[in-house]
């Protein structure tokens, strides 16, 4: 009998100015208890069987359907392996809302990666891992951080629209953070897809908008890390001109969110935004977590007319991404 323990972090991306550049991994959790037992007489398609603990009725468990073990199909699939070993259980425990803008499709891309490397010994480097979780997710600034931890910016050098991973290359680098910083999450109770919140954006921008980006990214990633933190910098660095303006009619109370709080009004922030493709909000702070959650959530309910109700986490940037702990 073999046991594997996955566990994958949440990510938000984008954080303000960087779209599809820059991630942070922070401390609600997808763990997978994977059990093998060669003794086991029941079979199953591809001899796995898949339960999901708590609420995710919504989940498929086909394993061609659900997207773990979707993705360890595909990666054993490149290594001629049809099949898991004999009888193979996983259970799913996901603390990471779907539809949230928190990385939970990020986070299940990464563990099915992980389970086929780790079942089948494939010893996968980092840049193959990466690249099997381009095949699913092209733009790889949710999936970094949750690989590598901590904050990060990437980019793809290479791709290609098959299911073909070998020409999909990611650079990437880990940006660092004052360990003071924790991440506020206020999390509206319904979903929005990454298409749907994509398909707002404009086709083209003014060039004014990409410099204003552009100038932010480049601060914000020295501002996070410095030992004697500046709150102003980092606030200001992390505005955004290119995709909160436009995803703000999708979220009731955003722009009011964005526009009415400040690290002059609001003591212990330092930084806010859209939390990757939304609808969660992400709170940069160092104190006074909870009133920070609580000013965000009145705001969502007063200018929904409490259409939703919201929920906050107070979370540590999580600084060693995924980990595979295995007996085998």
């Amino acid at each position: 009998m073999k046991n594997i323990t996955i566990t994958v972090p949440a990510t938000s991306a984008n954080v303000g100015p960087g779209f599809d550049v820059l991630g942070i991994a922070v401390s609600l959790f997808l763990k997978l208890r994977v059990n093998v037992n060669p003794d086991e007489t029941k079979t199953d398609k591809y001899n796995i069987e898949l339960e999901y603990l708590g609420d995710n009725s919504t989940v498929p468990l086909d394993p061609e359907e659900n997207i773990i073990t979707k993705v360890a199909l595909h990666v054993m699939s490149s290594f001629n392996i049809n099949e898991f070993p004999k009888h193979t259980k996983v259970i799913v425990e996901n603390c990471i809302p779907l539809g949230r803008g928190l990385g939970s499709s990020a986070a299940a891309i990464v563990s099915g990666v992980l389970l086929a490397d780790t079942l089948f010994n494939l010893r996968l480097t980092q840049q193959q891992i990466f690249s099997f979780c381009l095949v699913f997710e092209n733009h790889p600034d949710n999936t970094t951080p949750a690989i590598v931890g901590g904050v990060s910016a990437s980019y793809v050098i290479e791709t290609t629209s098959e299911l073909d991973s070998s020409n999909s290359v990611v650079d990437h680098v880990k940006i660092p953070i004052n360990p003071i910083i924790k991440a506020v999450v206020v999390i509206p109770e319904f979903e929005l897809s990454t298409s749907y919140s994509r398909s707002v954006l404009p086709k083209s921008y003014n060039i004014k908008d990409i410099v204003y980006n552009l100038q932010r990214i480049a601060t914000l990633s020295i501002a996070l890390g410095q030992q004697d933190l500046r709150p102003e910098l980092i606030f200001n660095s992390m505005k955004d001109s290119l995709h909160q303006p436009y995803r703000a009619a999708l979220v009731p109370g955003l722009a009011k969110i964005l526009s009415d709080l400040d690290y002059k009004n609001t003591p212990g922030l330092v930084g806010i935004c859209l939390s990757g493709a939304g609808p969660t909000t992400l709170a940069l702070a160092t104190d006074n977590f909870d009133l920070i959650a609580q000013k965000i959530q009145s705001i969502f309910d007063s200018e929904s007319n409490g259409s939703f109700k919201t929920h906050y986490y107070v979370l540590d940037v999580v600084h060693n991404g995924a980990i595979v702990q295995s007996d085998l």
